[in-house]
């Protein structure tokens, strides 16, 4: 560089630093903007707060603070995610941020809740088992424990969900969850009622405590206060938005013994959309309906269970509260008329305590009604049930397959939340390429509302499929499947397509689909309820 160029080049740099100030300079008072943001959180001009708490954290991106208030200020917005990514900023920029912990605690709850309302439940138990990893030195570590019980109960497994809550009551032993913990090892009285009742009082909204109190009062044959119970559970389960099947299930249960057949049919029909993929739920409905003398329907319903659990079906109907024994040779279990189970194959045995035993012989696709007045037992009905082709209109078969990671995936998981476009495809099939190309389009169509899947079913040809796969954005779901796939759906073979509602049932059907398959879908989904 000669001189006259390095001059200008001085005299350059000296101009810009006259008429830039440094950085310092243009950036405002921490604490001038923090109260004009604190101030429109107050005003609930919450637009307005997280704009400027943006401002201040794009300022000052160390400052832990910021992150937190920008994360309330989201969590009160509703937006959990942003809220949460805010939260653990803030504790990583300090680990002795306990508002942000508690904040974060607060908004991985309502999350794994929302999860929940979606049968996330793999997802919402995941990201509650993060934080408990990291955060069990903490003293509200236990509320974290909390959530991760209540997302078991919601999935329909109760011991599971005692089990988190009983790690929860030894770090939070004045908790309503200890008291509740507290009253399961007691006998049913006074002294377990009155800590159920104090649990209620601490934790309002909390359902599942009315499930275990209900589940004791079964267990002491007070039926009446059991059915109460459950639907005490089930009207905060409303009040909140969140399904809680199993309660549903359970009250249904105590409602048949009472003879309700409406209100069994009412309350198992609910928990039937929330988790359509359970067999127990259609198998007490069929026990419903019979009770409810309504055959076209209670066929229906047995149809549909033996489809979801191809396990024979017994029912028990009649009056009173007489408990029938039935004995398999899988082992023994009361039952209390009206009620319908799936018992084992083999020899079996009815008895009614001080009354009429009968002995049958269980077998393959049987469906059985007894019905008993209390000191009889007397054959209804004996019937042969069989597997459906798969149609339109029947239940999805249970799909199981892995990802290109290998994790698996779960079609009943995905149920509920909106309704499933399944591809099934080879990468030796005439323009696979178009095929993931026309599913992508759609992922991207609906954004989320709708769940799309591609599912290879040809093993020999996996290592081509996989070079595929990597050329997609990976929007949806990239699956590893079995060569009957397809057939399990009615389909002949690949490629095709099927769709399924939320309900479970296969609503479209398509062999040999192109590209104008899936431009022509959309007029299809968008009718979907």
């Amino acid at each position: 560089m000669d001189r006259f160029s390095l001059l200008r080049l001085i005299m350059t740099l000296v101009f810009v630093c006259l008429i830039v100030p440094p950085a310092h300079a243009q950036r405002p008072a921490f604490a001038d903007l923090f109260q004009r943001a604190e101030a429109a959180l107050a005003a609930d001009d919450i637009d307005k707060a997280i704009t400027l708490y943006e401002k201040l954290v794009n300022f000052y991106p160390t400052s832990s603070v910021a992150q937190n208030r920008l994360g309330f200020a989201h969590f009160k917005k509703g937006n959990d995610p942003r809220a949460i990514y805010c939260f653990r900023q803030a504790l990583a920029l300090s680990r002795d941020n306990d508002e942000a912990l508690h904040n974060l605690i607060l908004a991985s709850g309502r999350q794994a809740d929302a999860l929940a309302r979606e049968a996330q439940f793999s997802e919402a138990a995941q990201s509650l088992d993060e934080l408990i990893a990291n955060y069990s030195w903490h003293p509200q570590a236990a509320a974290l424990l909390y959530y991760r019980g209540r997302v078991e109960f919601l999935r329909g497994k109760p011991d599971d969900g005692l089990n988190w809550w009983k790690k929860a009551a030894k770090a939070a032993p004045a908790s309503g969850v200890a008291k509740v913990v507290l009253a399961q090892t007691l006998p049913m009285g006074e002294k377990a009622l009155g800590l159920y009742q104090e649990a209620a009082k601490k934790v309002p909204t909390e359902p599942a405590f009315d499930y275990l109190l209900g589940h004791r009062y079964l267990e002491t044959q007070e039926t009446e206060k059991a059915l109460e119970a459950f639907d005490n559970g089930l009207s905060k389960c409303r009040e909140i938005d969140i399904p809680f099947p199993l309660l549903g299930l359970k009250a249904a249960q105590a409602a048949l013994s009472l003879q309700q057949a409406d209100k069994a049919v009412k309350l198992l029909e609910e928990a039937k959309l929330q988790r359509p993929d359970w067999a127990s739920i259609r198998t007490n409905l069929w026990a419903a309906y019979l009770l409810a003398q309504d055959p076209g329907p209670a066929d229906g319903a047995l149809q549909d269970a033996f489809e979801l659990d191809g396990r024979p079906k017994l029912a028990v109907l009649g009056k009173g509260k007489s408990r029938v024994q039935l004995t398999t040779t899988g082992g023994s279990l009361d039952l209390v008329p009206a009620s319908a189970v799936s018992p084992s194959l083999g020899n079996a045995s009815l008895a009614i305590p001080g009354g009429e035993t009968v002995k049958f012989q269980i077998e393959a696709g049987d469906a059985i009604v007894y019905e008993t007045d209390g000191k009889t037992l007397t054959l209804k009905s004996r019937a042969q049930l069989s597997r459906q082709a798969p149609q339109e209109g029947s239940l999805a078969p249970a799909l199981v397959a892995k990802d290109r990671r290998g994790s698996l995936y779960r079609l009943s998981d995905a149920l509920l939340k909106r309704p499933i476009v399944l591809l099934f495809w080879s990468s030796q099939d005439a323009g696979p390429k178009e095929l993931l190309d026309g599913l992508g389009a759609i992922d991207a169509r609906y954004k989320g509302s709708v769940e799309t899947v591609a599912v290879h079913v040809d093993p020999k040809s996996q290592k081509e499929a996989l070079r595929l796969y990597l050329s997609q954005p990976g929007t949806y779901a990239q699956l590893w499947g079995e060569a009957t796939s397809p057939q399990d759906f009615g389909l002949k073979g690949h490629p095709c397509v099927a769709v399924v509602d939320r309900a479970g049932r296969i609503v479209m059907r398509v062999d040999a689909p192109t590209a104008t398959t899936f431009k022509d879908l959309p007029w299809f989904l968008d009718d979907l309820p």
